[in-house]
């Protein structure tokens, strides 16, 4: 499935306005006649921002060093300028000074920012922009080709970053977990590949942080569904699979597929048991029954569906060519006189 790609700015309205016993003129001191322009406050030469798949949110998008965010006044000072969140996670405020945000989601450092910038400025209207995400490190594990740190921007989801090239040949990609140090301990989400790739469906896909572990387990359980489904074939299990599930990564029932279906699972080691179920009832959500490991499901072809009966005649005839068998076109002279005679 492609996503379509933009480049975007994100904007984080800030509006706040200060109350302090800081003087207007104080202002315009240290930050310079409001017709100045700019000041930047990091290094020069910006890159151009990462491409991103979508707007980031602000409640799930954490700050972090090296991004590059844009504080603005307005009303009675009219300054904008550019600052960088240094590598002790810190971002630098002139007459306010330093203000740790590292670790805070967007819209928690805003509440940062407002409150100390509010203690210094008065009368000013204050926003703050995330210009540009920061370049970080995450580790793979596992089942990778390609184990150890990756570099990514902090806009990067798990499905942009894991790459088929990433995988290794018996990896998982039904069952992908993020590890992530949190305060609380470490944290671990899992992640569907396959099902967003082969249907858009996907619980999870996080913003990726500083420090995660994609961890690729070893495929291991699998069912099956054979017959008159789009992709016939083995798939992987997860957990909450059902009979919905395998027929939707399947592609669903073909038209000449036909309604009764079977599903055959082991009882032990070497017995089978099996039941009779409509595809109807999967895809209308009347029925459905979670899956275990090693089930196969068989969808049958209804016979001669749209099957057309046809005949070829060749040689030294008025209209040669291929003719359907309708009924009553049963002879050789019914043809014949179909081809225009000799």
């Amino acid at each position: 499935m492609k996503r379509t790609l933009r480049t975007v700015g994100l904007f984080v309205a800030l509006a706040g306005f200060a109350g302090s016993a800081q003087a207007q003129s104080g202002i315009l001191d240290q930050l310079g006649a409001v017709g100045a322009g700019r000041n930047v406050l990091t290094p020069t030469g910006v890159g151009a921002a990462p491409a991103m798949s979508a707007i980031i949110d602000p409640a799930e998008y954490v700050v972090g060093p090296g991004d590059m965010l844009q504080i603005n006044l307005s009303g009675g000072v009219t300054r904008s300028w550019d600052a960088m969140i240094l590598p002790e996670g810190t971002l630098y405020v002139p007459s306010v000074g330093s203000i740790a945000v590292s670790g805070m989601t967007l819209v928690d450092a805003r509440r940062a920012v407002l409150q100390r910038v509010a203690n210094e400025y008065r009368g000013v209207s204050i926003d703050l922009r995330l210009l540009r995400p920061r370049a970080m490190l995450v580790y793979l594990a596992g089942e990778t080709t390609r184990p150890g740190a990756l570099e990514v921007s902090a806009s990067s989801r798990v499905s942009e970053v894991l790459v088929d090239a990433l995988f290794g040949g018996n990896a998982s990609r039904r069952n992908i977990e993020v590890r992530r140090r949190t305060p609380q301990g470490e944290t671990r989400i899992t992640v569907d590949l396959t099902r967003f790739r082969l249907t858009g469906w996907i619980a999870r896909d996080p913003l990726l942080r500083e420090g995660d572990i994609l961890f690729l387990p070893r495929a291991a359980e699998e069912s099956t569904i054979d017959g008159a489904v789009g992709r016939a074939g083995r798939y992987e299990l997860a957990p909450g699979d059902s009979l919905s599930t395998l027929l939707s990564l399947a592609g669903g029932p073909l038209p000449e597929a036909v309604d009764d279906a079977v599903l055959v699972r082991f009882v032990d080691a070497t017995r089978t048991d099996s039941m009779v179920f409509r595809i109807s009832d999967v895809v209308a959500r009347r029925f459905d029954l979670l899956l275990r490991p090693s089930d196969r499901v068989y969808v049958y072809f209804l016979p001669r569906y749209h099957r057309l009966e046809q005949v070829s005649i060749l040689g030294e005839i008025q209209r040669p060519g291929t003719y359907p068998l309708l009924p009553g076109f049963i002879r050789l002279s019914d043809l014949l006189d179909a081809a225009g005679g000799f």
